[in-house]
Parts: structure tokens; sequence; C-alpha cells
């Protein structure tokens, strides 16, 4: 572990897929090439990515959920495209909303017998406790940063660091934008950052940054939007 951080609760290794570049942290829709059949899933499945990485880890601890995580790049987007027909629907210019998700990972874990009990969103009280529990059951997170609804502060983003010579860099932003979680760390001043699977590569999102995006957002609806899969298995409780 970095000596940047001092606390943690994290998956032991995560989904790789073999590129050009190496080995990826978990998957990117960007891999999808821009023709006719596949320019949607480039450009909006990020919820696909994040749901497909999922049930990845989930086939680590139950066999039954999918085939073992793929590495080679053709393969994994094969694995993707196939997952997507079956479960979830990827639209143009919206991509997939929070009750597809839920309901994508709901009939996925059915069919394969999983013992899973899912829902979307949890309070923000609760949300870290859900999460920890979640990972130490060795599970990712399916998160989402929500649409921005706020008419007022037509920029906003949440910021994505990674970490440069034992620093953090904000390297990004985003928004409407689904990944998976990872990891909880802590830094020396107990500052939580949640460490998230984001185009192949490992962030970190400040909690304090994004509680306050979520908190600029519509009452009910913005705080819907941007929540989490949960997912019970009845080892942990939550």
């Amino acid at each position: 572990m970095s000596t940047y951080w001092r606390n943690k609760t994290a998956l032991d290794a995560y989904v790789g897929v073999q590129t050009t570049e190496g080995i990826s942290y978990g998957g990117n829709q960007r891999w999808f090439a821009k023709n006719k059949a596949t320019s949607t899933l480039a450009d909006y499945g990020c919820g696909l990515v994040a749901l497909g990485d999922f049930f990845l880890m989930a086939a680590r601890k139950y066999p039954a959920a999918v085939r073992q995580p793929p590495f080679a790049q053709a393969v994994y987007l094969r694995y993707l495209h196939a997952f997507g027909r079956k479960y979830l629907t990827i639209f143009p210019y919206i991509g997939s909303n929070a009750w597809q998700i839920w309901r994508a990972a709901y009939r996925c874990a059915k069919n394969h017998g999983l013992p899973f009990r899912i829902h979307w969103g949890t309070s923000l009280r609760k949300m870290p406790l859900q999460m920890a529990s979640m990972l130490r059951e060795g599970l990712p997170v399916p998160f989402c940063v929500g649409p921005n609804l706020n008419p007022f502060l037509p920029r906003q983003k949440v910021s994505l660091y990674q970490l440069q010579d034992d620093r953090l860099q904000k390297t990004g932003a985003v928004r409407a934008h689904y990944m998976n979680l990872t990891g909880l760390y802590q830094d020396g001043q107990k500052n939580l950052y949640l460490q998230v699977s984001s185009w192949g590569k490992c962030y970190y999102i400040s909690w304090k940054e994004y509680t306050a995006y979520r908190r600029r957002q519509p009452p009910l609806l913005g705080s819907w939007l941007s929540n989490i899969l949960v997912v019970h298995t009845g080892e942990t409780p939550i």
C-alpha cells in the first residue's frame, strides 16, 4: 500500500484485461469499436462495464455466476456484448439508468442461482458501511455519480484523482457516470476517498467532494441517481 494512505478496506484483486498498454484495472467501454453495431456501447456503456465487471468478480466467489474473468481484450468485449444483449440495453445519449442496473443485476443473479439480495440506493449516512460490507465479501460496488440536474451550477462535476509520486493529482472529472468502487481509503488527516475503476484505470474520489455534489442536486431524484447498487449475500449484515 502506498505510504500516502493510513487505512483501507479494499479488494485483494480486480478484473484485469490485457491491452496493448498492459493490464488494465477493470474494463473500458471505449474499447468498443466506433461502428454501427457498437458505437453506442463505446460512448454510453459505462453501466454495462460496471455491472459486467461486478459479475466477473462475483464469479470468483460464486463460480456459477459467469465464466472466470477473461484477460484477452477481444474475449472481454464479446463477454460484455453478450451480457448487454441478455440483461442490459444501452440507449444512445442516455446509456442506462439506475432502475435498469438494478433489474439487470437481479435477473442475472436469479438466473445463476446466486444468493444475492439486491436493491438500488441507500442513505448517505449508511453508504460507507454498505460499501465496506460488500468489499469485505469480495464484491466491488457498482457506483454512480449521477447527472448534474442543478441548473444554477451547470458545469459542476466530481473530480478524479490518481496517485503520482505518492501524491494525489487531479486527472479528470465525471458526472452521469457509472464506476465500480474497489476500495475505501483514508489519508493522514482521516479524509475518506473512494477507490474506483473507470476506463480501465484506478482513480480516487474524495468523499467530501462527492457528497457535496450530491447535496447540490434536487432532493430525492438527485440523491437516488448518485448512489450505489447494494448487494447483500447474507454472510455479512448490512
